[in-house]
């Protein structure tokens, strides 16, 4: 569920162009990073950890470089996705037959920026435009939103309803906001977090509502409502 609100808040951002690789709700992948000794012996060093995003199948991931898509580096303008931090909690119920079930939900927005390839109408030449870009976010994503156009009319249109975000805020600047992934540390080894990069994190806070009575009897394609006592956003 928290893929679909994250897929819903980057809806909100889509005439934000200066964002080049742009995700959804990210999974963890890891894999072991090998150390080859002169004499060919190979030993364990650490394991390494990569935000990748939804439809990245173990083979695309390591052999495709799919995991490699949102690291920061030199040849990248811009790169955000969303971090799930807790998963949903139920807040409470209402409506017939206590039909109506209301979540809340924490995500975590992440953004690297890369001063030199993001030009001068985005920077002003600024050393951290994340000062002027963060307001735009920030009101992008606040308050409410709606599901109906952006899942091709399928059930998610229907059953989510009175989605919110009420609270938005900046995460304290710090590299560590990108962990649990492994640029978040061998970031300042390699200068990602200096100038003429930036970046910066927002806690969103949230709720939404499912209406079980918008949920159809049986899973499908041609899906109706169980009852006439669902009624759309």
């Amino acid at each position: 569920m928290t893929g679909i609100i994250a897929h819903i808040l980057k809806s909100t951002l889509a005439d934000l162009p200066w964002i080049e690789r742009f995700g959804g709700l990210v999974s963890v992948a890891t894999r072991p990073e090998i150390d080859q000794a002169i004499d060919g012996v190979s030993s364990f060093k650490s394991m390494q950890t990569y935000p990748v995003a939804c439809g990245v199948n173990l083979e695309n991931c390591w052999e495709g470089n799919k995991f490699k898509h949102f690291e920061p580096d030199s040849s990248k303008a811009a790169i955000a996705f969303f971090y799930d931090t807790s998963g949903l909690k139920l807040k409470s119920t209402d409506g017939p037959r206590n039909s109506r079930l209301t979540f809340t939900f924490n995500l975590k927005f992440l953004c690297w920026l890369n001063i030199k390839r993001l030009g001068e109408d985005i920077t002003a030449n600024g050393c951290m435009p994340s000062g002027r870009l963060v307001p735009f976010v920030w009101a992008k994503m606040y308050g409410e939103h709606s599901a109906v156009g952006l899942f091709g009319g399928g059930i998610e249109e229907t059953m989510l309803q009175n989605i919110e975000v009420t609270e938005v805020d900046e995460i304290a600047k710090n590299p560590n906001m990108f962990e649990p992934f492994s640029f978040a540390k061998n970031g300042d080894k390699r200068g990602l977090f200096i100038y003429p990069y930036d970046y910066f994190g927002l806690n969103i806070r949230g709720q939404f509502t499912i209406n079980r009575l918008c949920l159809p009897a049986d899973f499908g394609v041609d899906w109706e409502p169980t009852t006439n006592e669902c009624t759309t956003p």
